[in-house]
This record gives C-alpha cells, sequence and structure tokens, in this order.
C-alpha cells in the first residue's frame, strides 16, 4: 500500500495538473498575445496527452515499463529545465512563446508516454485481484 501511495504522490509531484490547468495562462504570459491563441495552444497539449497516451499503451508490453518510464522522467527533467531556463535568455517575446510551447509540448508528450500510462499500471499489479479496486481508489 505504501509504494501505490508513493508512486501516485510521485506522478503528481510531476506537475502535470499545474501544467494542464495553467497551460493557456503560461502561454500568455510566455508571449503569446491573446487568449484564442493561448486557448489553442492548451487544445493542442491535451490533444499531445491524448495522442502519445496511446502511444504509451501501445508500446508499454513491446518496450516495457522500466525503459518507458525512464525515457518519460527524462523528458520531463529535460522539458521543466527547458521551460525554467527559457524565461531567463534574451530573446524576443514571440520566439520566447514558440520556445515555450515547445517545452510544454514535450513535457506532456513525456508524461503520456511514461509516468501517465506506467504508474497505473504497475499499481495495478501491485495489489491481489480480491482488493485491487479499494487499493486502487
Amino acid at each position: 500500500m505504501i509504494i501505490s501511495v508513493s508512486i501516485a504522490i510521485l506522478q503528481q509531484l510531476t506537475g502535470i495538473n499545474t501544467i494542464l490547468q495553467y497551460a493557456p495562462v503560461m502561454l500568455k504570459s510566455a508571449g503569446f498575445s491573446s487568449d484564442y491563441v493561448s486557448m489553442m495552444g492548451s487544445v493542442g497539449i491535451g490533444l499531445m496527452n491524448l495522442i502519445f497516451t496511446i502511444v504509451g499503451m501501445s508500446l508499454i508490453d513491446k518496450v516495457g515499463r522500466r525503459p518507458l518510464l525512464l525515457v518519460g522522467v527524462a523528458g520531463i527533467v529535460i522539458s521543466e529545465l527547458f521551460l525554467g531556463f527559457i524565461q531567463f535568455l534574451p530573446m524576443p517575446i514571440e520566439f520566447k512563446a514558440i520556445l515555450s510551447l515547445v517545452g510544454l509540448l514535450v513535457f506532456i508528450m513525456s508524461f503520456a508516454v511514461g509516468p501517465g500510462v506506467v504508474i497505473w499500471l504497475v499499481m495495478s499489479e501491485l495489489f491481489p485481484t480480491g482488493v485491487r479496486g479499494k487499493g486502487l481508489a
């Protein structure tokens, strides 16, 4: 039970909920001038999440859980460092906005292929069949 709860907590500590909920605000503050453009960026992020979740689900038995998780976590760390780093670089605001969108998309792709898919499968495998529903709840 402790391992399962710890895995769920670590998944949430990647910042996925913050990214998904505040993507339009982040894109607007990064330099996208209109609400429409930042909302369309958010739609793109959601679509990317869907596509790469399907990719992760199709790869999990072929590639394995550990490689997907390692690649996903590495991509998350790199994209979060990239997103933080580009905010301090002197560059045109339009270029910074595009780089922020790219960083957010890489984060979403990495999360969806790695922790987004693998964690739920691993957590379900930790519990015996009789208590699996209660354990995941």
